[in-house]
């Protein structure tokens, strides 16, 4: 976490966010202490709100909210991926964030609330913050 602050704040700042949410979830609902000490439940909501949050979407309030819904998202399709590969030794670690953030990417394309970064344009958030987003429609306000 600490090389990804070094790179981008703004990612630095999502992560740290995201594992905060998780840890939060995870007290919440009881789940026991040594699982959340593994950290994929940070793992997976870290990931989500870093794409979400800056890199494939422009950053705004709007996309910060959605990053959040994300990041809570591939938390619990974490879980459930898991408590599903149980009996069966397959990994589930990655899943909850490319579940989630496969989705809610695509989805971005017609929410009109977000606004995605062209693909030849992605970078580290900084460079892309709000600079030559495209402008929201009349409607999304």
């Amino acid at each position: 976490l600490a090389g990804i602050l070094a790179n981008s704040r703004i990612m630095g700042v999502m992560g740290v966010l995201g594992c905060l949410i998780s840890i939060a979830i995870s007290m919440w609902v009881g789940i026991p202490e040594a699982k959340v000490a593994d950290g994929a439940y940070a793992f997976n909501t870290m990931l989500t709100m870093m794409a979400l949050g800056g890199f494939f979407i422009y950053l705004d309030w709007r996309a910060f909210v959605y990053a959040v819904i994300g990041g809570v998202l591939a938390m619990w399709v974490y879980v459930a991926v898991e408590a599903i590969l149980a009996g069966s030794f397959l990994p589930a670690m990655v899943a909850g964030f490319a579940i989630v953030n496969t989705i809610m990417t695509y989805s971005a394309k017609f929410l009109g609330s977000v606004r995605l970064i062209d693909m030849e344009n992605l970078s580290i958030p900084e460079k892309s913050f709000l600079k030559d987003a495209p402008p929201l429609p009349a409607d999304a306000s």
